[in-house]
């Protein structure tokens, strides 16, 4: 949810690359990175401060929170922690 809000309002997003993050994101719609790995949240960091790299991050995920509704987000989460159990 917090990730649909920062894109829709035209922000780059910095996440996890693991589920659910990447069953909506491609890499040119946000930078992934392995969250157990010190050196890729640091380049990753670095990257979105580029201005290059951050806009075309926004450009490429802004068409994404139109694909979703309350009710579609709430089930991916429900699906997801579903998963874990």
């Amino acid at each position: 949810m917090v990730l649909l809000e920062a894109i829709a309002s035209g922000l780059p997003v910095l996440t996890s690359n693991q589920p659910p993050f990447t069953e909506f994101l491609a890499p040119d719609q946000a930078i992934l990175i392995d969250p157990q790995d010190i050196d890729e949240i640091t380049q990753g960091m670095l990257q979105i401060i580029n201005p290059k790299i951050s806009q075309e991050l926004v450009t490429a995920s802004a068409e994404i929170p139109q694909q979703f509704s309350w009710g579609k987000s709430a089930q991916i989460q429900l699906n997801y922690y579903s998963d874990r159990k």
